[in-house]
């Protein structure tokens, strides 16, 4: 795939997994940035999972202290 033009931005996602890094490598292999524009930049931005808060919210069951 030829893509050519004045690209002056290209953003790449990456979140370690095999298929994030071959979008990368084939950015970085077919992608070329404008040379004329001083602006050009080229983005690596590196994703990762939010922390789950789901364990923490919910302690389970609470004994009551009254007679069972």
């Amino acid at each position: 795939m030829d893509i050519s033009g004045s690209l002056t931005c290209v953003v790449v996602a990456v979140d370690g997994s095999e298929v994030s890094m071959e979008a990368l490598r084939w950015a970085l292999d077919n992608l070329k940035l404008s040379s004329s524009s001083s602006d050009s930049s080229f983005v690596i931005l590196h994703i990762q999972p939010s922390p789950s808060v789901a364990a923490g919210v919910s302690p389970g069951t609470i004994p009551f202290g009254g007679p069972s």
